[in-house]
Order: C-alpha cells, then sequence, then structure tokens
C-alpha cells in the first residue's frame, strides 16, 4: 500500500511537470487582432506569480517567448520558470471586455476558449477560438487563434 501511494504521488508530480511550458508560440489566424496575457510560476508549479502586460498580436503575426523572457507586468525583473496559461479578453481595455483562460490541462486549465472578438473600437470582429496546445516534457506549448 505504501508502494502504491508512492508511486500515485510521484505519478501525479511528473505530470504537472511536464505539463508546462518552458516556452510559447502565439499565432494568430484570424483577420482580427487578438488580445492576451501570459502568466506563469516557477517550474513545476501551476500558478500565476508571474504576468505579463496584456500583449496585441495583429493578424497573421506569431509572437514567441522562452521562459528566459522577463513576462513584465506583475513581477518586471523577473522571468516565469514555466508557462501556464493565457487569459484571453474578448477586446482590448477600453472595451471592458469579458474573456476567458486558456492553458495547460494538467494544471486544471480549460485548453480552448470560443468568443466573439472586438476591434479597437469595440465592433464585433470575429467569432474566434483560442486553442491551447499543450507543453510535451517542459517544451513548447501553442496558442493559436483561429476563425
Amino acid at each position: 500500500m505504501k508502494n502504491l501511494i508512492l508511486f500515485l504521488v510521484t505519478l501525479f508530480f511528473s505530470t504537472v511537470a511536464f505539463s508546462q511550458a518552458r516556452a510559447l508560440r502565439v499565432e494568430n489566424h484570424t483577420n482580427c487582432v487578438q488580445y492576451y496575457q501570459v502568466f506563469g510560476d516557477e517550474l513545476c508549479v501551476c500558478g500565476n506569480k508571474y504576468n505579463s502586460p496584456l500583449i496585441a498580436i495583429n493578424p497573421g503575426s506569431v509572437h514567441n517567448y522562452t521562459s528566459s523572457m522577463p513576462l513584465g507586468g506583475t513581477y518586471p525583473s523577473t522571468v516565469a520558470k514555466s508557462i501556464v496559461g493565457t487569459r484571453i479578453p474578448n477586446g482590448p481595455a477600453q472595451c471592458q471586455p469579458a474573456g476567458g483562460t486558456v492553458g495547460e490541462p494538467g494544471c486544471g486549465i480549460p485548453p480552448v476558449f470560443a468568443y466573439l472578438s472586438f476591434n479597437s473600437n469595440c465592433v464585433p470582429c470575429a467569432n474566434t477560438t483560442a486553442r491551447w496546445f499543450p507543453a510535451t516534457n517542459c517544451g513548447q506549448a501553442r496558442l493559436i487563434f483561429t476563425p
């Protein structure tokens, strides 16, 4: 029984450790500007100690983040050791958008968020899906915005 409990605890921690991204690639396949905020924590911690400011990604653009890149925001002089997920508002801050979160399923974050995105004039732009593709072996996760 003791070995079974030890095995289950080890399995749980290895799942959490391998479910986190050491890097993130963000792709915008829509015709609208999309907005997101990257968050992460120390390695093997499913938290949001480090938060980036709100980031806009233009149509057709790609952004790349590594675990050595400062996220800014709440801890401007530090970097996330692992990227856990992103917050996705429906539009820019002046539109007071609702939003959702996507991220690593091993951290209990849903991998998909569908919403109506708004442009900078607070006018609906398009139905959009933000989809998180988990990292493997603490590698690179992907966030892809699609129509």
